[in-house]
């Protein structure tokens, strides 16, 4: 069976990460845009994954945030 905790991974100033556990993927998707929404463009915002031990690193679009923002 695989296992998968996610996480969102915020790197302020595009210089100081850090990581933040989320129960779900939808929780993090949240959590993003409100992390955009109060603090701007101004930090790197990530998905992390670790499945069955392995981190699996992905970035979200700029579509993602224009959509949930209402920016489209």
């Amino acid at each position: 069976m695989k296992k998968v905790n996610h996480y969102l991974v915020v790197v302020y100033g595009d210089i100081e990460p850090e990581i933040f556990p989320c129960i779900s993927v939808e929780e993090r998707d949240r959590a993003a845009v409100q992390h955009k929404r109060t603090n701007g463009d101004d930090d790197g915002i990530f998905k992390l994954d670790v499945v069955n031990g392995c981190p699996e690193m992905t970035t979200y679009s700029n579509k993602f945030f224009w959509d949930a923002l209402g920016e489209n």
